[in-house]
């Protein structure tokens, strides 16, 4: 699980400690398995991982370079999670970066209200 900062980092791992309580008891390997960080960049583990990105947007665009080059291997799949990966904005910088990445964007909410951001 790979936070932007440890304070989101910290309040997860508390509020889940119950759940992993529970799946330590079902599948011992459980606390070696799942590991809580603040940003991609420590993440240093060789081998098959599958990172969950909480506010991915703020992860990933904080340096493109450095997530690309920790995800873009054959055995690492993402899932990143944001409230607005692109704001719906058409064009824009992020829409560019995820689709030049080849990631599939799924969204789950509907447009209300949307203007275009106007730099003043």
């Amino acid at each position: 699980m790979v936070y932007p900062n440890k304070g989101l980092k910290n309040r997860d791992e508390r509020e889940q400690a119950n759940l992993f309580t529970v799946l330590h008891k079902i599948r011992p390997d459980t606390k070696k398995r799942l590991h809580y960080v603040a940003g991609i960049g420590s993440i240093n583990k060789p081998g098959e991982c599958v990172f969950i990105v909480d506010e991915s947007d703020e992860v990933m665009f904080r340096n493109l370079k450095t997530f690309w080059k920790k995800i873009n291997k054959e055995d690492r799949s993402v899932v990143c999670l944001t409230a607005a990966s692109d704001d719906k904005y058409k064009g824009g910088v992020e829409e560019q970066a995820l689709m030049t990445m080849g990631f599939k964007v799924y969204r789950n909410s509907r447009l209300v209200d949307f203007k275009k951001p106007q730099i003043h």
